[in-house]
């Protein structure tokens, strides 16, 4: 579902230039700025998707130990960095 709502968002943003009236340019403002913000939040996303697939050991997703624990350690790094 949040994959989708990325999709809508951009969706959106594709339409902004068939519009027309006063507020156009202001929207095309907004447009830019999440062109250019939704990309890191969306890979952020699906990264950490992938990554609680593994976590969980999910069939198919299973990973040997030393690699299992080195993705533990790269998650409690990321977790540093996202509470800065």
């Amino acid at each position: 579902m949040i994959n989708k709502n990325f999709d809508t968002v951009r969706a959106f943003a594709d339409a902004i230039p068939l519009e027309f009236g006063a507020s156009r340019e202001p929207d095309f403002a907004w447009r830019n700025r999440i062109l250019q913000a939704q990309p890191q939040p969306r890979m952020l996303f699906l990264t950490r998707i992938a990554q609680w697939k593994y976590r969980a050991r999910l069939p198919g997703f299973e990973l040997p130990p030393p690699v299992h624990e080195a993705l533990q350690e790269f998650d409690d790094e990321l977790k540093k960095g996202l509470e800065l």
